[in-house]
C-alpha cells in the first residue's frame, strides 16, 4: 500500500498593515528587494514583498533558521528551491490579495489559487485540450465558471509540481471537467507520472477563491498551518 504523503498548507493576506509590510520587507534579500522595486504599481510591489516575506517566515519554521537567512536556488523555469540539504519542497501561489504556500518534506508539490471572476469564454478554447473543451461545452451555463476555475487551478498546480512552468502548454494534458465531481487527471503531461498516480486536492482559502494542490502521490494528507501569535 502506498504511504500517505503529508503536505502543509499556509494561507495569508497580501494586504496587511503598513507596519506589517515593513516587517516583511526587512526579511528579503538584495535580489528580492530589487524585484519589488521594479513594480510600477505600488500595491503590486507591496504584495510581492508580503508574499516573499511570508514565504520566508513559514519556511523558517521547518529549517529552524532566521527567515532572512534562507537562501534560494532556482530551477530551469524559475521555480524557487531552498539551497539547504534536506530542505522541504514548497510552492507559492497568489491571486489578488491572497497567498497560499504548500510545503512537503517528501516530494515536489504544486499549488495554484485563483480569485473567481466573470469568465472570458475565449480562454477555454485557447488553453484547454480538445477533450476538456468538449466536456466543458456540455455543461449548463450556470456550471461553466466553477468548472473552469477548478480545472484551471488543477492544471496550473500540476505544471508547478513538475517545475516546468508554461514551457508545457496547458492544452498538452487533461483534467476531468466538472462543477462538482472530484478532480482527477485524465491524461498527464509528457514525461510525467501516469494520471492515476496524481492527487488533485481542492481547497478554499477564503470565500470566492479556488485552490488546488497537485502532487504525484495517490494518497495525501493536508494540514492547514498558522504562524504562532507574536
Amino acid at each position: 500500500m502506498n504511504a500517505v504523503v503529508e503536505v502543509d498548507l499556509w494561507a495569508w493576506s497580501l494586504d496587511p498593515s503598513a507596519h506589517a509590510i515593513a516587517r516583511h520587507a526587512a526579511l528579503l534579500d538584495h535580489d528580492e528587494r530589487q524585484r519589488a522595486g521594479r513594480f510600477l504599481n505600488e500595491r503590486h510591489g507591496s504584495r510581492f514583498v508580503v508574499g516573499r516575506g511570508g514565504m520566508r517566515l513559514r519556511l523558517a519554521q521547518y529549517l529552524q533558521k532566521s527567515p532572512g537567512a534562507l537562501v534560494f536556488s532556482y530551477g530551469p523555469q524559475g521555480k524557487p528551491m531552498l539551497a539547504d540539504a534536506g530542505a522541504p519542497h514548497f510552492n507559492l501561489a497568489h491571486s489578488d490579495g491572497e497567498a497560499v504556500l504548500a510545503i512537503c518534506r517528501e516530494q515536489p508539490v504544486g499549488v495554484d489559487v485563483e480569485r473567481g471572476h466573470r469568465l472570458d469564454m475565449d480562454i477555454v478554447s485557447r488553453f484547454f485540450s480538445e477533450a476538456e473543451i468538449a466536456a466543458w461545452q456540455l455543461l449548463p451555463d450556470a456550471a461553466r465558471e466553477r468548472a473552469f476555475f477548478r480545472a484551471w487551478t488543477a492544471k496550473e498546480a500540476v505544471l508547478k509540481a513538475l517545475g516546468v512552468g508554461l514551457s508545457v502548454p496547458l492544452s498538452a494534458f487533461s483534467v476531468h471537467i466538472s462543477a462538482d465531481e472530484p478532480l482527477h487527471l485524465q491524461s498527464a503531461p509528457q514525461g510525467a507520472a501516469s494520471p492515476e498516480t496524481w492527487s488533485l486536492q481542492e481547497f478554499t482559502p477564503v470565500p470566492d477563491y479556488y485552490g488546488t494542490l497537485a502532487i504525484a502521490a495517490p494518497r495525501v494528507s493536508i494540514t492547514w498551518r498558522s504562524l504562532p501569535e507574536s
